[in-house]
Formats: C-alpha cells, structure tokens, sequence
C-alpha cells in the first residue's frame, strides 16, 4: 500500500471480509459496533485497547499562552484530545520496516556536509 493512499471503509469492509472469509455485512456490523465501542468509552475517561494495534485514550491539554510555533502570545483554551499510542510490536514494525527506509531520508532537516 502506498503511503500517502487512504484505505476508505468500503475497501476496509472488503479486505478484512476476504481476509476472515465472513460476508461484509457482518464485517461492517463490527466495525461499526466498535466505532460505537470508542464513542462511548473514550467521554467516560475509559480507555479503549485495540489488541495488536494500539490504545485509545483522552487527555486533557491543558490552556498555552503563547503559540509554540512562532513565540507569539495567543491563547489556546483547554481541551479535551483523543490520543494513540502504537504497541510496542507496530512501533518496532514501524521503525525497521519498509517505511522507515523511504520516508526519513525525505524528511531530514539536516544541512548536507557535502552542499558547503
């Protein structure tokens, strides 16, 4: 899959039907009792784990003075944020696999030693 390619949830429905060989109805049905799940638990300050993906869970930002960005003074009000946190299995995956190789070498902020 590219890396800038958005997975829609009609083609999620149809991979993950294929995959477990259900019919997509029922795969749909899962996946929107579990948007449903997530919708529920994370106001009530419960966190939602995703085995082998993840963990859900909201925290509270609290208010900034001052834009980080460029030291101006504006203020951002308090507020509540939904935050992700990768198994440490889909970090690692992350950080040796494929991605790593392709992405970083474009996202270096490093001057080149050879371009002075």
């Amino acid at each position: 899959m590219n890396r800038s390619y958005a997975l829609r949830k009609n083609e999620l429905i149809e991979h993950l039907a294929a995959t477990v060989d259900l019919p997509k109805r029922s795969v749909a049905a899962v996946l929107e009792a579990l948007g449903m799940h997530v919708q529920r638990s994370l106001p009530q300050g419960n966190h939602v784990t995703l085995p082998g993906i993840g963990r859900l869970k909201t925290i509270i930002q609290l208010e900034r003075c001052d834009d980080p960005d460029t030291g101006e003074s504006a203020v951002a009000p308090t507020r509540v944020m939904v935050k992700f946190t990768a198994t440490r299995a889909l970090q690692e995956e992350i950080e040796t696999g494929r991605y790593l190789s392709t992405a970083l070498p474009q996202l270096s902020t490093c001057a080149d030693p050879d371009d002075s």
